[in-house]
């Protein structure tokens, strides 16, 4: 937020918004809010990661309409519009050029395409930076989302020579996978705004697929594994790594006794014998001659011409697999049988019931099943026939995983089944899923959406059944209450996944008895391909955006609720409805004249639901509790809201509402007043002295007091990964804050940790500071967050609130210096965190700092817009009835000069009088004067002043 030295806002200007965090003032956002009022923003760590809203922007197709957005917007994610290169090959995942989803039997043809676009920055690609655009495939190709992981990078200098593959070797013990290739690398964790680097990316394996996996999920060393395939990003200048991670997805496995099996969902034991099941969709071909697939039910037909004897085999090849099921044991299971056509040829593969050979079976069988299904979902889900393996039987127990060409299972032993079998089997497909359309999935995500993906498939929660044992139930469970945000290891928070999808299903079992798994099942594969990074709001936005079937998920979308139900359940709930539509012809107040009067122009027009005419109501709050005011009518369902007199430097919060057809009551802002609402000061003009985004440096100093670690800094808070209590993003939107400690799991053992401001001045009046605070402490116990303010610069200190545990969110809130210390020159606040004794999580966060006045004796200026060769109106509303007003300019700017006539001090330097009248009965005064065209280009500072009254500046150019 910008600082603002002398602010008055008229009726016009845009309100103060309590409850929802302020993306700041850009242009960009502003000229995007202009053109889409009803457009929505999710931001991360200061930057858009997220539009959303109806018809964001239009075209002839797809691309174009996507092209359209980017021309007009695409400075809103902080990146010039030349780095943005349309690329359906992004990051390795092949996509259609206009990626088609959510497919509709009845029509034939796709709801919603999408465009993908990654970022160059001088020719490079800046890695893991793309942007995807959804839009409606109906006339205008309407935009309706828009994701984003663009990066500014601009600051980069980009060394000579990085164009080559670069003099790059992989690790010992390791071979190239993929040549280098030059890349912008981002590392946020560095500094206060991350840092920008010229790298190389390759991939390089050790070890032969379908050996044992070297390290396990939490990357410690498996008993015998060897196998690894790895992602190295290295310094262009230096050779050091800036990214090493591992490609290999692992199920999460603590050795306990189980068996295994092949029908159903449970492995190899007692209750559970092998059963004689069909084969289908795989491939069975003549030798010689041709190939067919089976059908669901195992059965085929080769199409072939003569009626001599042939050889008809069965291998464990098939769509799903066309590299096959490669046996660790030994041979792959091969079966010829000789018939003269047309046969029949049957097949019977794993008579003798050997678990090595049902490991094959069950891998062919359930790959082929999960691939079918979403082939029958999505036809054109990305890779979907892309050359893959299922590696059985490798020689080590209790562990499978994916590591991005083949699914690979263990053997039984050491307590544990031989793990190919079905819900094991979809987890890890469910990974080549994701690899293969979202875009920078975060680890949590990829385990959680593998999870959603192998419960919806056969409608179960449980997922890996009696993997410990039989009886001992599900290794994870989708029906789970994790909250997000979440701290932990990535499969226990992936969880959050599973569990908003597992919800939402189960609240469509209640409205959709009969369709609510192929719905669900639906939303759940086509949220991939839109999906860009980890667990957060923005999944519950891209499941809407899904189901939406008009473009505007604002007024509901066919299964609103049940999404949120699900969803909500985990602590991401679906962005309010908006029932009816709100809009504000003249702008909203955030300065409210104190003797009442100030009107605002209420429009309310159908969105979810139909407005009831003369139904409209302002919500005003004070501090003495909401009241209800009805709107003048001015005609059907267009109002004038007109506020009471408050007491002068009140702050009201206000909402507006109206009813719909239906009785239910429709509020401005959405879910007002428990979400959100207006705020105002009444006051007849509004200084703010100090304004801290903690974008720079302003002065703050800490003071550490038998402290261990989380000590205030100001910083980017920590994005991505494990997290124990501390902010993912500021509060502001602008980028930085100030937090208790930025490092892993850093949080403050010990204290105080203390936050001391700079000095300010308040000499001149009463006011009100304002800021946005975050603390949480995970066992609500005795640790405190202490907010002080002193006006003998910090001499002494008086508390103004101690928060105890509030949960993992910023709040804002304010407080009247008057109300705890009499406003000095010499004013401090303070705010001390602790976590002492040492014996919980605590984290704490400080952002979005002002310091306001409140006027109540200005008079308030406007001036009409200075054009060279014309005539300029200045306007003074609120004299003193009768009296002289000055009107005074300066070419100079801001400065100080006493009129001793006036008994005033002009905020002007070397100030000049442009004119004087009268005020009339209703304390409105006005002068017109011509503007010199010699004048063109220059800045002018205006005032107004009577005796013992000034107004407000105005800057204005002349053109």
């Amino acid at each position: 937020m910008n600082a603002v030295h002398h602010l008055m806002v008229a009726s016009g200007a845009a309100a103060l918004l309590i409850g929802s965090n302020s993306l700041g003032g850009s242009d960009a956002l502003d000229d995007l809010r202009e053109t889409n009022p009803r457009a929505r923003f999710l931001e991360e760590g200061g930057r858009v990661t997220q539009v959303y809203g109806p018809g964001l922007s239009h075209g002839t197709s797809p691309r174009d309409s996507a092209e359209s957005f980017l021309q007009d917007h695409a400075d809103v994610f902080g990146v010039p519009l030349d780095q943005i290169m349309h690329e359906p090959v992004t990051d390795g995942l092949q996509f259609y050029e206009d990626q088609p989803l959510m497919y509709e039997a009845g029509i034939g043809d796709f709801k919603l395409s999408a465009v993908y676009y990654s970022q160059q920055y001088e020719g490079l690609p800046v890695w893991g930076a793309q942007l995807i655009a959804v839009m409606r495939n109906e006339p205008g190709y309407p935009v309706v989302l828009v994701n984003s992981s663009l990066i500014d990078v601009q600051d980069l200098q980009i060394p000579i020579g990085a164009l080559g593959n670069g003099p790059v070797t992989p690790p010992f013990g390791f071979e190239f996978v993929t040549d280098p290739q030059p890349v912008v690398y981002f590392d946020p964790t560095i500094g206060e705004e991350g840092k920008a680097f010229v790298g190389f990316e390759y991939i390089a394996r050790q070890g032969q697929p379908g050996e044992p996996v070297m390290l396990d999920v939490s990357g410690q060393p498996t008993r015998d594994g060897t196998y690894d395939v790895r992602r190295f990003i290295v310094n262009a200048d230096n050779g050091q790594f800036l990214l090493n991670e591992s490609l290999v997805r692992t199920v999460d496995v603590v050795g306990n006794a189980t068996g295994w099996g092949t029908p159903g969902l449970l492995p190899d034991q007692a209750n559970n014998p092998e059963q004689l099941l069909a084969l289908p969709f795989f491939n069975v071909s003549i030798l010689g001659g041709n190939t067919a697939e089976t059908d669901d039910l195992g059965d085929f037909v080769i199409a072939h011409g003569g009626n001599t004897e042939v050889t008809v085999r069965s291998t464990m090849v098939g769509p799903s697999l066309s590299a096959g099921v490669n046996d660790q044991s030994g041979g792959n299971l091969l079966l010829d049988v000789n018939v003269t056509p047309p046969g029949p040829a049957n097949f019977e593969h794993n008579v003798a019931k050997g678990e090595y050979d049902t490991a094959e079976v069950n891998a062919m069988r359930y790959t082929a099943l999960i691939h079918a299904w979403v082939y029958d979902i999505n036809p054109t889900y990305p890779s979907l026939f892309r050359s893959f393996r299922a590696n059985v039987n490798l020689a080590s127990t209790c562990n499978a995983y994916y590591d991005g060409v083949s699914t690979n299972f263990y053997r039984s032993g050491g307590g544990c089944p031989n793990t190919a079998y079905s819900t094991v089997v979809w987890h890890e497909y469910g990974h080549k899923l994701i690899d293969d359309a979202a875009t920078g999935p975060s680890g949590d995500y990829h385990e959680g959406m593998a999870d959603a993906i192998s419960a919806v498939l056969p409608d179960t929660s449980h997922l890996g059944e009696d993997f410990r044992g039989q009886g001992t139930g599900p290794l994870r469970d989708a029906d789970n209450n994790l909250q997000y945000p979440c701290s932990g290891e990535v499969h226990y928070c992936g969880q959050v996944v599973s569990g908003c999808v597992w919800h939402t299903r189960d609240a469509l079992t209640v409205t959709e008895p009969n369709d609510y798994l192929s719905i669900i099942q639906a939303l759940t594969i086509n949220s991939i391909p839109i999906h860009s990074g980890g667990v957060g709001p923005a999944m519950t936005v891209e499941f809407l955006t899904l189901d939406d079937d008009d473009g505007d998920i604002g007024n509901g979308t066919p299964h609103y609720f049940e999404i949120d139900e699900g969803f909500g359940r985990h602590n991401l709930p679906a962005p309010p409805l908006e029932l009816l539509s709100f809009s504000y012809p003249n702008g909203l107040p955030d300065l409210l004249e104190p003797d009442g009067g100030t009107t605002v122009r209420v429009e309310v027009s159908a969105n979810a639901s139909n407005p009831e005419p003369g139904t409209g109501l302002l919500y005003y709050d004070d501090g003495s509790g909401w009241t209800s005011l009805a709107m003048d009518i001015v005609s059907d369902n267009v109002y004038d809201a007109v506020f009471p007199a408050f007491d002068c430097e009140s702050l009201v919060n206000y909402y507006f509402a109206a009813q719909t057809t239906g009785g239910a009551e429709g509020t401005d802002p959405a879910g007002a007043p428990f979400v959100a609402t207006y705020s105002a000061f009444a006051a007849k003009y509004i200084d703010v002295i100090f304004d801290d985004n903690f974008e720079t440096d302003q002065g703050w100093t800490v003071v550490n007091e038998n402290l261990t670690t989380g000590a205030w800094t100001r910083v980017i808070p920590n994005q991505g990964g494990a997290r124990r209590g501390d902010p993912q993003e500021d509060a502001d939107g602008s980028g930085k804050c100030f937090v208790t400690g930025n490092g892993f799991e850093e949080d403050i053992d010990g204290g105080p940790t203390r936050l001391l401001s700079p000095t300010f001045d308040m000499s001149a009046g009463d006011g009100f500071v304002r800021y946005a605070r975050w603390w949480y402490n995970d066992d609500n116990d005795i640790d405190r967050l202490t907010v002080e303010v002193s006006n003998n610069n910090g001499a002494n200190w008086t508390t103004v609130e101690s928060v105890s545990h509030v949960g993992e969110l910023w709040q804002t809130t304010q407080f009247r210096v008057s109300d705890y210390v009499s406003p000095t020159a010499t004013m401090k606040l303070r705010f001390s965190a602790t976590d002492n004794p040492n014996d919980s999580v605590s984290e704490g966060g400080i952002d979005a700092v002002q310091i306001l006045i409140l006027d109540c004796n200005r008079m308030r200026l406007d001036v009409d817009p200075l054009i060279g060769g014309q005539n300029a109106t200045l306007y003074v509303t609120g004299a003193t009835p009768t009296e002289h007003v000055y009107f005074v300019y300066s070419l100079r700017g801001e400065g100080s000069t006493y009129v001793s006539s006036l008994d005033v001090t002009l905020e002007l330097m070397s100030p000049k009088l442009a004119g004087d009248a009268i005020a009339d009965a209703n304390g409105d005064a006005s002068i017109t004067k011509s503007v010199p065209m010699a004048a063109m280009g220059r800045l002018v500072w205006m005032q107004a002043a009577e005796y013992q009254r000034l107004s407000n500046l105005v800057l204005s150019q002349v053109n």
